[in-house]
């Protein structure tokens, strides 16, 4: 199983999709079109994750807390090149994505088409990241944004308890 090291998003527009370029671990692309659809089921599952992992504080409101992990994970996201596709890179379409959880990792096993699945595990720091890539984009291509947890929105809306 191919595993992915680096990942780019990019919406495009002309599909309504967003296309999630991946370099595996031998320097190989690949691409993958991710639709609304399969969109909107993998937000809850990957928010859901951050929110058992992370520990409750009585001081804070829990969103509030989730909130400012989310504003410290995207403070320290360092942009790096974006993955081109190769000539010949597999373009894959996946009707659905596996999840696998072990701790604060989270693994995402996408079809890399045939019987191959490729893997991309993030630590909670990555997913976080990952997961603002993800909803910027779809702020951006003006879908709807119900499915996110409302610690998205900004740290200042929520009061301490």
């Amino acid at each position: 199983m191919p595993v992915l090291t680096k990942v780019t998003q990019l919406y495009v527009p002309e599909e309504d999709r967003i296309c999630m370029t991946a370099e595996d671990r031998d320097g190989h692309s690949l691409a993958f079109w991710l639709t609304q659809r399969i969109c909107r089921q993998l937000v809850p599952v990957l928010c859901g994750h951050l929110d058992r992992i992370t520990p409750v504080r009585k001081i804070v409101s829990r969103d509030m807390q989730l909130a400012c992990r989310q504003q410290h994970a995207e403070w320290h996201f360092q942009p790096s090149e974006p993955v081109r596709i190769e000539n010949g890179a597999r373009m894959v379409l996946p009707l659905k994505i596996d999840y696998v959880f072990t701790g604060e990792l989270a693994s995402l096993i996408f079809p890399a088409g045939g019987n191959e699945n490729a893997e991309l595990s993030l630590n909670a720091q990555e997913l976080r990241q990952w997961l603002s890539i993800m909803y910027r984009l779809f702020r951006h291509a003006q879908w709807p944004t119900d499915v996110w947890p409302v610690w998205f929105a900004e740290v200042g809306q929520f009061q301490n308890r």
